[in-house]
């Protein structure tokens, strides 16, 4: 016999316009620990690519750039491989990137708050549920404490204004180091 434990849902903390121009959100997922998005609508040459892909849009992160708040096992995998162009390497934000994709609604006939940002645009994303960070103790719908092992908590819980300023960090690097980008806005020549 197995007994579901039904979870606080996911909520949206926050949905601006960032300083670059993108639109991005910060949802708690669960109740738990945060996520961070920015999207990008499909003129963009990054929208439909996974975080993973390599593509001609971004430049080679060089080794001089150092890991920065990327994820260390990622840089690690990923020492040998021929091209450096991928969003979860070219952007240095908490974690690495951890998401792009569309944001779907399940197609179970609930409404969720969440919804708000299926758009049709690309979110790109990362999460605050890594070694070394914290996270809220899980909780049901009820607000009860739930005895469940899935609980960060040997670092800081990263709270509303951290994701927010890693949102717009992530914006202006996709602004500055998306190559299609820069032409978009009229900025050619410059870095390339």
């Amino acid at each position: 016999m197995s007994i579901k434990i039904k979870q606080k849902p996911s909520t949206v903390e926050k949905v601006w316009q960032t300083e670059a121009g993108f639109k991005a959100a910060v949802v708690l997922v669960r109740g738990q620990h945060r996520c961070g998005y920015v999207a990008v609508g499909p003129e963009h040459p990054l929208h439909g690519l996974s975080y993973s892909e390599s593509t001609p849009y971004l430049a080679d992160v060089s080794d001089e750039e150092g890991l920065g708040k990327r994820s260390p096992i990622i840089m690690f995998a990923v020492s040998g491989r021929d091209s450096m162009r991928s969003m979860d390497i070219a952007f240095d934000v908490h974690g690495g990137v951890t998401f792009a994709d569309t944001w779907a609604r399940p197609d179970d006939g609930k409404e969720r708050e969440t919804d708000q940002l299926d758009t049709g645009d690309w979110w790109i994303g990362f999460d605050c549920a890594h070694s070394g960070d914290g996270s809220y103790p899980p909780e049901d719908e009820d607000g009860n404490i739930l005895g469940y092992p899935y609980h960060f908590s040997d670092g800081p819980v990263r709270e509303l204004d951290y994701v927010v300023a890693e949102c717009e960090s992530l914006a202006m690097q996709i602004k500055t180091k998306c190559l299609a980008e820069r032409k978009l806005i009229g900025n050619e020549g410059e870095g390339e």
